[in-house]
């Protein structure tokens, strides 16, 4: 009896680290930092995905933090959605931008994307 408690604890754990690595960042959405001083964030448009313009998307570069009142949505849309969000910024090094994104019948859960300029 033991050690099937002990399979299946494991079983249990090992689904809910699958589950929490399918949910990431990259299969909903996109950073890029091509143009100088510009961080995009990208809705996976072409798969249904869309930057939700309702959560407080937050973009952290070392001491530099900017938040939704900084952002602008681009092609900005009904149900609180939009095609991209774009960041001013002259930071440089490690950031980390935390977004929501949002298909036409639900959202994910705020998602963390890490990634130097």
């Amino acid at each position: 009896m033991r050690r099937f408690v002990t399979l299946a604890t494991a079983a249990a754990v090992t689904m809910f680290a699958t589950a929490l690595a399918a949910d990431s960042f990259t299969n909903y959405g996109s950073v890029s930092t091509a143009t100088k001083g510009t961080v995009t964030v990208d809705g996976k448009v072409a798969a249904g995905w869309y930057v939700n313009t309702v959560y407080p998307i937050k973009l952290r570069c070392g001491n530099v933090k900017l938040g939704k009142a900084d952002a602008k949505f681009v092609d900005e849309m009904a149900g609180g959605k939009a095609k991209k969000a774009l960041f001013k910024t002259d930071a440089t090094g490690s950031c980390e931008i935390k977004a929501v994104f949002c298909d036409e019948k639900t959202c994910t859960s705020p998602l963390k994307y890490e990634f130097s300029i």
